[in-house]
């Protein structure tokens, strides 16, 4: 867009597609390749802003995220025994694939949600 050209909010607002990303729990900033297979993967669902090789930390972890796959799409499930995703649920061991939403938190702040009450 030139300069002097306008565009509306909505024309603004960078729509981001939902993509399924590939992590490893460590405190590296790369793996090869060989070493890569002898670490487990474990897969969220996010924005595609993501790319391998980006490094995510977490208050939940205690270790790092490296991005090892951005995958084209997003899945729904995932078999903890085969490792395969899916957007159907067709086997008892799948699992609901998680979240990961990328934010800078403030280091004075505190973050926190509200408890829905508890309806008898």
């Amino acid at each position: 867009m030139k300069k002097d050209e306008s565009c509306t909010a909505e024309e603004s607002v960078v729509k981001r597609r939902k993509v399924t990303v590939l992590v490893v729990y460590t405190n590296l900033t790369s793996i090869s390749t060989k070493s890569l297979g002898q670490h487990k993967k474990y897969s969220f669902n996010s924005s595609d802003g993501l790319k391998e090789g980006d490094v995510i930390t977490s208050p939940d972890y205690t270790t790092n995220m490296l991005v090892v796959k951005v995958l084209d799409k997003k899945f729904k499930y995932y078999n903890k025994m085969t490792g395969k995703m899916s957007n159907t649920f067709n086997s008892t061991s799948q699992w609901k694939i998680r979240k990961l939403i990328i934010r800078n938190q403030e280091t004075d702040a505190v973050y926190g949600s509200i408890i829905p009450p508890k309806h008898n």
